[in-house]
């Protein structure tokens, strides 16, 4: 059992890299192999449209590009489960997580007789943390859908999902513009509420790994 984590954030040690790894070591405690990626460590781009993938008569489908994301793209093609973190910026996923997965889906895309992610089943588990409260979420909304669909598509089985609201963004809050934000309520978040998210994520990495 082999269960790889993307981490979709520049930052290396906050809110969605420390998820991210909580994940991992959920999935190691189940006894799984594990391996951590750092996107923002890579140089790559996303999906070029060039169709190499898409040519008659290959033996396998995989992308053509060659640079920073290809040998991940290749541990991916043996990997058993994948725990995709992104933080929401503007109501969206990370530049670096939406060009990693135009790269990792596109080319598992069939235009022929069917979809095939892998030659083995392969579960997936995407979490997201942001700025804004669950309340403001039901508000603004999160474009993550056409993900959430090609994933269903082309594993065969439902995402695991799991939500980190209201995060503390800064070490300093005194250094930094925070007006339209609370920050007393951030704190409490922090110190009372991301703590069970942490406990979420391990146990989101136990069931990539069991089930």
């Amino acid at each position: 059992m082999k269960v790889i984590g993307i981490n979709g954030s520049p930052r290396k040690k906050w809110n969605t890299a420390t998820l991210v790894q909580d994940a991992l070591d959920g999935a190691a405690e189940a006894g799984a192999e594990t391996e951590l990626v750092n996107l923002y460590d890579l140089d790559f781009r996303g999906c070029t449209s060039c169709f190499s993938c898409k040519r008659v008569g290959l033996e396998e489908h995989s992308c053509a590009m060659r640079d920073g994301l290809s040998h991940v793209l290749e541990s991916i093609a043996d990997a058993d489960a994948i725990v995709v973190g992104s933080p929401i910026y503007f109501n969206g996923l990370s530049a670096m997580t939406d060009a990693f997965l135009e790269r990792l889906f596109f080319p598992r895309v069939s235009y022929g007789n069917g979809p095939a992610f892998c030659e083995h089943p392969v579960r997936m588990a995407y979490v997201y943390t942001m700025n804004i409260t669950e309340e403001q979420l039901e508000h603004f909304g999160i474009d993550i859908n056409r993900f959430r669909i090609f994933t269903r598509r082309l594993t065969g089985s439902e995402p695991l999902e799991l939500y980190c609201y209201n995060t503390w963004q800064y070490s300093d809050y005194d250094r930094y513009e925070h007006q339209m934000f609370d920050v007393e309520s951030k704190r409490v978040q922090r110190e009372q509420v991301f703590p069970r998210d942490r406990e979420a994520a391990m146990a989101l990495g136990r069931r990539l790994a069991t089930e």
